[in-house]
Formats: C-alpha cells, structure tokens, sequence
C-alpha cells in the first residue's frame, strides 16, 4: 500500500521536481521505496531523491508503506507504467502484477475491464506517451483525487499532494475511469452499485445467507493476513467483524480507545470475555486530544466536526495497532448504512418515508461521507484498513434484505435487528447481541471533549475545528 502521484505537463515541460514535491507532501508515514516512471523508463530509490533521471512531460510516482508489498511499483508495461493500490478479492496473485498483465496491450480497456468485472477495493492508474488513465472500483474504499489548472493536471492519493501544486482537488468517483491527455479530461461511468431488487426470502434463509457472505466477506477481505487489530465498540458491528476473523483463523487483537468517560470500555471488555479474544483498552486524556486532533485534520483533509470526531478514536486505534507491531486494522464500518443502525433510519420509518431509498442513497455515498476519511486516517498510521462491510457480494445481500426486517418495532433494540438475530444464531448472548448504537463521536467520548476543547478557546466547535484547520494547512 502506498500513495500515487501522477502528472502531465501539457505545455510539454519536465515536471519531474513537481512530482518529488507531491510525495515529500504526501505523508510523513516511514517508506519501503519510492518509484518513478515515464512511459518508457522506471526507477527505484530507497530514499526520496532531490532529482531523478525520470523526467519528461508525463510521469508516474509510487510512495511504497508497506513491507510486504511486492513488486515494487511502478509496474513497466510495454505501452507505459501503472500503479494499483489496494486488493482484488478474487485472486491469489499479486494483485499488482494481475493489475498489470489485465491492462499490459490496452490500458483504457484493461481498466475499464478491471472496473467492471473484477471483485475489490482498489485504484488503478497509467500512464503512456498520450497521458494519464486511471480508475476505481465502484465501492470506493481506497480514495484517489485528481486536479488541473493552466497546462498542469495532477492525480493523487490524497488532496495535499495536489494541494502543494496548487490545485483544486475533485474525486474521482468510485467505478469511474478518467482520461488525461494534453488536449482534454475525460470522465466515463463504468459500473455503479445498482438498487437490488427487495427480497421475498423468509427471515431464516436470509439470515443464513447472511452468515454465509459474511464469512465470505471477510475471508476474502483478509486476504494475506494472519494478524489483525479490530476497531472494538463491544457492538454489533464490531463483535461480527471480530467472530469471523476469529473464527478465519485470524489472529486478533481487539482494541477499545475512548476519553476516561467513555461506556464503550465496559461493553468492549463484556464483549472480549464472551469472545474469548485478547483486548486492550486506551483512554485518552484532553490534552492527548487536543495534541492529537492536528494529526487528524491532516489526514482528514477537511474541517468537518464530525468527520474529526469520528476520526480520532480510530487514529488512535491505528496508533495503538502500530505500536504493537500490528499493520492490519479491521473496522465494521458500512454496516449502519447496510442494516439501518443509525437512529434516523428509524425516524423515517415511523415517518412513513421510504427508508430503503435512505440507505442506498447512503451506502452509494459511503466513500465520500466515511471510507475516504478513514482510510486516509490509517494509510499516515502505515495502516491498512480493511473493511469486511465493503465486500460488494455483501452490500448486493444487505440492500435486498426488506427494512422490516432491519427495522423492527417489536424488537429492542429496534435497528440493526437481522445483524442482532444473527448474532444470537451464532450463539452470542443478549448482552452483546442486543447492545444498542451509538455512533464513535459520542460513545468514544470524543465529541463532548471536543466541544469543552473550542469552549476553553471561547468558540463552538465548527469554528474550532475551522481555525485549527486553516492554521493546519496554512503553508
């Protein structure tokens, strides 16, 4: 795993210190290697040089954080060079070189292949002698961004590499496939997560089916671990995450962090002792927070309150991850959106509005409202997050489960109800099966930390994050 940075000069100049300025702005993160590439040549540096003799109009850069990585990247093609980031789920080959040999003749349509028929999480990015191509699966666990001004355009793993060029970022958006040429940008959809159709199955052959996939899901999304650290609430999502791996055959270890305040350390050691997995708990002090949120809003990119809030105990899990030699973080992240965990789910069914547009709407969302955030978060911790709820056979299960059967007005707790009798079927106990949701801002302890943190600086906590935002990012 690792940052990309591709660039063209339409103006057919060499921008080959433009593109060492992208990697020195990528991250601080520790580094394997570094790799550049034209379309004709590549190189390898164990430390970030002051200049390269891969120059040229158009290039490609790789920032490796990952030991295990292999190959080094960039990949030679015989049309050009290519990145892949991330995992294809239905292989057993490095997925880099698969990646390659898929796109080796034609680039544009060996991405366009990988896009629309091939089970991961990944970004996929070329360059030949007429551009830029790059791509993303139509989940969109891993973020990539592009941007262009004057006779420059840019793509990146994240907003401050195109940010020191002075660029305007935009998205690009999951299963689409862009092309850069010194003439013009171009967009094309590939795929996108199309609505299901509402199953009529009976509640147990769902259930059962839902135990399947999500054996599936993570299995597949474990793909060359064997030791694994999970974002541990004690609730339902994160108990699930932990069985499966548990019962793959994953070492886990479970991590609980939150301010001294928080409830989720009682639950969360509750939770452990039923599982019967190792747990460590971390609370955090104000001032800890306070040094800390900088950290976050760095990865974070933006000054969004709830994104930080969010954001930080899961910075923290990753840290605590690393520092016991840890490099896999496992998060039950996408299924409040999947199985109505949130409260107002449940508001618009009493409402009477139609809740399944709801979550689609919001899964098909999911990347920009919470993947790209945490992702970016554990990628500056050299982590790799991995997102067993993002397994798209998964999401194709959940969004056809009927919202009666998420929602339940007889039940309590009354959302996330399928997830819960799964659980009991499994064998897990009401205590834990039946815990009810409450989002990581708040459970954590976060969010009132925050909030007594910009009241000491005489501001609400919108403004707070604003300003430390703007003094952040003010180079």
């Amino acid at each position: 795993m690792g940052y990309t940075a591709a660039l063209i000069d339409r103006s057919s100049d060499n921008i080959s210190s433009r593109i060492i300025e992208m990697l020195k702005a990528s991250s601080s993160q520790e580094v394997v290697n570094y790799g550049f590439a034209s379309p004709t040549n590549v190189e390898y540096y164990k430390d970030l040089p002051e200049f390269t003799s891969i120059d040229g109009p158009i290039l490609l850069a790789y920032k490796s954080t990952r030991p295990t990585d292999y190959p080094s990247q960039p990949l030679p093609m015989a049309s050009g060079a290519m990145v892949f980031n991330g995992f294809l789920w239905d292989t057993h080959e490095p997925d880099s070189l698969e990646a390659a040999n898929l796109i080796e003749t034609d680039c544009i349509e060996g991405i366009r292949e990988i896009i629309k028929t091939r089970n991961g999480s990944f970004t996929v990015t070329a360059i030949t002698d007429q551009g830029i191509v790059v791509g993303r699966d139509h989940i969109g666990a891993y973020p990539l961004y592009y941007g262009e001004k004057q006779n420059i355009a840019a793509v990146s793993s994240n907003m401050k590499m195109l940010w020191r060029l002075g660029l305007e970022t935009k998205p690009v958006t999951p299963g689409t496939l862009i092309k850069i040429t010194s003439d013009s940008t171009q967009a094309e959809v590939i795929t996108t997560q199309l609505k299901p159709i509402i199953s009529k199955q009976k509640e147990e052959t769902l259930i059962k089916r839902l135990d399947e996939t999500l054996k599936e899901a993570v299995i597949r999304t474990s793909k060359g671990v064997q030791r694994g650290a999970v974002a541990f609430s004690g609730g339902i999502d994160s108990v699930l995450t932990a069985h499966y791996l548990n019962e793959a055959g994953i070492q886990i270890q479970l991590i609980c962090v939150g301010m001294k305040d928080s409830p989720d350390f009682i639950s969360a050691e509750q939770a452990a002792n039923q599982l019967d997995l190792p747990l460590i708990t971390k609370m955090y002090s104000e001032d800890e927070l306070r040094k800390d949120i900088d950290y976050v809003i760095r990865s974070v990119e933006e000054a969004n309150p709830m994104k930080i809030g969010v954001g930080l105990p899961l910075y923290w899990v990753a840290q605590t991850a690393v520092q016991h030699g840890i490099t896999d973080v496992y998060s039950g992240n996408g299924a409040d959106e999947l199985f109505a965990g949130y409260k107002k789910y449940l508001d618009g069914y009493l409402s009477g509005k139609n809740v399944e547009d709801s979550l689609y709407s919001d899964v098909i969302n999911s990347w920009k409202n919470n993947f790209d955030r945490d992702t970016k978060i554990c990628m500056d911790q050299g982590v790799t997050l991995r997102l067993p709820f993002t397994y798209a056979p998964l999401i194709e299960l959940g969004l056809s489960i009927p919202v009666s059967m998420k929602i339940n007005l007889q039940h309590n707790p009354k959302r996330k109800v399928i997830l819960r009798k799964l659980a009991k079927t499994l064998g897990l106990p009401d205590e834990i099966a039946l815990k009810p949701k409450k989002a990581a801002q708040y459970s954590s302890g976060v969010s009132k930390a925050l909030r007594r943190i910009a009241k000491l600086e005489h501001m609400n906590t919108r403004d707070f994050i604003n300003y430390r935002f703007r003094e952040v990012f003010k180079d």
